[in-house]
């Protein structure tokens, strides 16, 4: 059997062999015959495009306007500019690996992990809408226009539905974008408190005004030289009060790209924060939105599993912490087909398949077949 990343390795050589110009290049789309994973829905792909914008504006603003200027050549000024970019490319790689990866949609010829070939009189459900397999928590995307292993719900950020197969992604991109607008409000603090009360304009008035005036109602002679000691004054004040700390003498337009960073910053971090939150009971419970709501409407309570199962689930490998877990790396398992809940047989047995009986499931109001 097979689970979704090698069904897709398989039709991409069935389209190899069949030759054309379109075979050398991989399909986009979520359809069964597509070999590269991307939803092509306008929305999604305009979101997905705001989405890496204002991640890569904000590497511009706090690189050019807050770090150089500020800590320059300095060994902070460099720790600081790797750091942040770190987090962003990290931000970055996981939303481009949730948006691209296969989140669990199940294959047309699936059948149960446990199915052999020779199996009789064996029923299991199928979705109305896809026509294929339905494992146990599965749900049907009306967008991917697939049936999704452990669909939590379908993010237009991402322009993806979070499954079994992207969820790790999908978290890593939440934490990484609160990271990065954690980080930028942080430097944007320290900035402003190094600067409070050392802006030249601010330094030009206490300078100015420990300043001794001639006294009023002198000489035309005395009002002359005043007038000339007045400019010359001013001038050099001007001068010091800019170059005692010229990293808080920006321009107007600087000001506005720290502001546009600001609320940047202080949106995507709530957020990213309260989805964080969310999809930490999703991860504990292995209970998806729609799992949640279902047993909430049919009055069902929710099965408990083991918190390390879960854990390995999403992450894949040993239920223990690794490195791994903090990178968009792809997740495997030992026995896939057993966590999917599907296997995909190859071409020349599923003429042995054709005893298998497919039944809907019996629901409250009678026969009936899911497709949430």
């Amino acid at each position: 059997g097979r689970v979704p990343h090698l069904a897709r390795r398989a039709r991409g050589r069935r389209a190899m062999e069949g030759g054309g110009a379109c075979a050398c290049c991989a399909e986009c789309g979520t359809r069964p015959h597509h070999t590269f994973w991307l939803n092509k829905d306008c929305c999604g792909l305009i979101c997905a495009s705001v989405t890496n914008g204002l991640l890569a504006y904000a590497e511009y603003v706090v690189l050019t306007v807050i770090i150089w200027p500020w800590l320059g050549n300095t060994l902070w000024g460099a720790l600081h500019g790797v750091a942040f970019t770190a987090v962003v490319i990290l931000a970055v790689a996981s939303h481009y690996k949730a948006m691209t990866t296969d989140p669990g949609a199940v294959p047309k010829h699936a059948v149960p992990a446990d199915f052999e070939p020779g199996d009789s009189g064996k029923s299991y459900r199928v979705c109305l809408k896809c026509d294929s397999f339905k494992p146990e928590r599965t749900h049907h995307c009306s967008i991917c226009e697939r049936c999704v292993v452990k669909m939590d719900h379908h993010c237009p950020w991402v322009n993806n539905c979070v499954g079994l197969g992207n969820h790790k992604f999908f978290l890593l991109f939440l934490f990484y974008v609160f990271s990065a607008s954690a980080y930028a409000m942080a430097l944007l603090a320290s900035r402003w408190i190094h600067c409070t009360g050392h802006t030249p304009s601010r330094r030009r008035d206490r300078l100015r005004g420990r300043r001794n005036h001639f006294p009023a109602g002198g000489s035309p002679q005395e009002a002359v030289i005043e007038a000339a000691v007045e400019a010359a004054a001013g001038s050099a004040i001007d001068t010091v009060a800019s170059n005692v700390f010229p990293e808080c003498d920006l321009s107007t337009g600087s000001h506005v790209m720290l502001f546009i960073l600001l609320l940047e910053a202080i949106l995507f971090g709530l957020f990213t924060m309260c989805m964080m939150c969310d999809q930490w009971s999703v991860v504990l419970t292995s209970a998806t939105k729609i799992d949640r709501l279902k047993n909430e409407k049919n009055g069902v309570s929710q099965t408990k599993r083991d918190v390390c199962m879960n854990l390995n689930e999403v992450f894949g490998g040993e239920p223990r912490f690794s490195l791994t877990w903090l990178l968009p790396t792809e997740v495997r398992f030992s026995r896939p087909e057993h966590v999917y809940g599907f296997r995909v047989h190859e071409d020349a047995e599923m003429d042995d398949l054709t005893s298998l009986i497919v039944e809907p499931v019996e629901t409250g109001n009678g026969p009936a077949l899911s497709n949430v």
